[in-house]
């Protein structure tokens, strides 16, 4: 049976691991990618009767104009010239509520000549939002196809493994340029083609624009890509400029023409988006933001120690109760012990501590589903600095206040 290599690219948030675990079920796995501590995820699934696919979800992805260690992973797995990991075909998933941001990684994967499926997600939610997208009309412009999924329900999956297996069977991709590189002088692409056997234009311009920090390429290599970036006067700062300014102008133009927005709907999420900003005023004012921040993580902790009391002392005298009567009911021999000093304050140790975790969870997800978990990032940026750390670090510092195992988990999202 074939293997195909599906990779899922896309904007942090978008859906797009929770579309991962939707088409690999159970079967899949987490590793490492050599050499580095990013997450690996990979699963499996059918495809039709003939090919089973191998689906990467990349890790989350603005553009190819990558900052951090996990950007640079998805970066090398679509760019680098004969990876064995690079996909036979990408999945791009797109946030229908920010669109514009989305194209903007899609149209540079178009342009690597790697065959895309664009998997639009939360089309619902920009619909409450009064933004209808012209589906059809926008594949035409792309060129590509395009399928409605909604990852947290599971719908449009089967829609998404049925386009994957009509673009398999066609080996479509993309055959123009989404924009041109008229910017960059004429021989010089295919001079960093010949360096680096990239297989295309613009896998070439990105090649040129990270070479420092390309490990496959060699010493060699670099300084023949730096001296021709110096020859022809290119910097890599304006290179990634006027790629962005071209791809969004052109962004633009489709987005003028197939996304349409109720202007009653937006003034209603305009209402909702001032009361936000008065919020904001005071959540995330210089003085009294900290205020508020005491006050909440007061009420948190408050609640996780103090009112958690009473529902662990409950347990803890109910088991207490079951474990002398189980000792008293039973007769003295090793089974009962088993059973006493075992099983029941095993589990007794165990249930205790659930009333806290719920509570640590609860208050988590309000604050996440609210948006202030964010603000608390930013807003404590500053005072983590002088401890040699960043915004990102409160999270894992909370969490660690009642469990240390979530908290050594939440501090994969700290850059450094």
């Amino acid at each position: 049976m074939k293997e195909l290599k599906i990779a899922l690219a896309g904007n942090p948030n978008c859906g797009k691991t929770s579309l991962f675990n939707v088409l690999t079920g159970l079967n899949q796995r987490v590793g490492n990618y050599p050499g580095i501590t990013v997450d690996k995820k990979t699963g499996y699934c059918q495809i039709d009767n003939g090919t089973k696919a191998r689906v990467v979800d990349l890790p989350g992805i603005y553009g190819l104009y990558p900052k951090s260690e996990d950007e640079y992973v998805a970066h090398l797995v679509l760019t680098q010239p004969n990876n064995p990991q690079q996909p036979d075909l990408v999945v791009v998933v797109a946030d229908a509520t920010s669109l514009k941001r989305n194209l903007l990684l899609c149209s540079q994967i178009m342009d690597l000549k790697i065959p895309v499926v664009l998997a639009l997600s939360m089309v619902d939610i920009a619909k409450n939002r009064g933004v209808s997208i012209n589906i059809d009309l926008l594949s035409d412009l792309l060129q590509i196809p395009i399928v409605v999924t909604n990852p947290r329900t599971g719908e449009g999956a089967d829609d998404l493994i049925a386009a994957v297996s009509r673009l398999n069977k066609t080996r479509f991709q993309y055959t123009g340029d989404f924009t041109t590189l008229d910017f960059l002088p004429g021989n010089f692409i295919e001079q960093i083609k010949n360096i680096t056997q990239a297989t295309s234009d613009y896998a070439a311009l990105q090649l040129s624009v990270h070479t420092d920090k390309l490990k496959f390429l060699d010493k060699e290599q670099k300084e023949n890509i730096n001296s021709l970036l110096l020859q022809n006067k290119l910097s890599i700062t304006s290179i990634q400029t006027e790629d962005i300014l071209a791809r969004y102008k052109k962004i633009d133009t489709i987005i003028e023409t197939t996304v349409s927005r109720n202007n009653t709907v937006q003034q209603q999420s305009a209402i909702t988006s001032g009361f936000t900003n008065k919020a904001d005023k005071w959540l995330m004012h210089p003085v009294l933001g900290y205020v508020f921040l005491f006050v909440i993580m007061f009420i948190v902790f408050q609640s996780i120690f103090r009112f958690a009391a009473y529902p662990m002392d409950w347990i803890d005298s109910a088991f207490g109760s079951l474990q002398s009567w189980a000792a008293g009911a039973l007769p003295d021999s090793w089974w009962s012990n088993l059973i006493t000093e075992g099983i029941i304050a095993g589990i007794g140790g165990i249930v205790i501590f659930v009333p806290q975790i719920a509570i640590l969870f609860f208050f988590i997800t309000v604050l996440e589903d609210s948006g202030y978990m964010a603000r608390i990032s930013v807003l404590s940026d500053r005072i983590m600095q002088a401890a040699g750390m960043n915004g990102r670090s409160v999270v894992p510092l909370i969490s660690g206040m009642a469990c240390a195992i979530p908290a050594v988990m939440a501090t994969r999202t700290i850059s450094n």
